[in-house]
């Protein structure tokens, strides 16, 4: 499976139609992976998820704003998500084919 704006808009909950206009936020995802060391996978679920989450992340804070009950702590716990996904996923190897998967 690879990243798709379809899937993105379906993560975030958005109408199909406003989809293209989130194709900046996989791209920056994408290079930020890239930037991190990581490979561009064609078939690794845990990059997947990483590029929505973290696409999501930007979305979500488009006007670089973190809120939260404990603002000074959710930015931190962003940067330690991120961090761990690319410390896994920098020697990562693209997912087998499950002839079961759906």
């Amino acid at each position: 499976m690879a990243v798709s704006l379809n899937v993105f808009a379906n993560y975030l909950r958005v109408e199909p139609e406003e989809s293209e206009s989130l194709r900046i936020y996989i791209d920056a995802a994408k290079s930020k992976a890239r930037t991190g060391g990581i490979p561009d996978f064609k078939n690794n679920a845990q990059y997947d998820l990483f590029i929505y989450a973290l696409a999501a992340m930007y979305y979500d804070n488009r006007g670089f704003t973190f809120s939260g009950v404990n603002q000074g702590t959710v930015e931190e716990s962003a940067r330690r998500m991120v961090n761990s996904f690319v410390l896994e996923l920098r020697h990562a190897k693209d997912d087998e084919e499950d002839a079961d998967s759906v």
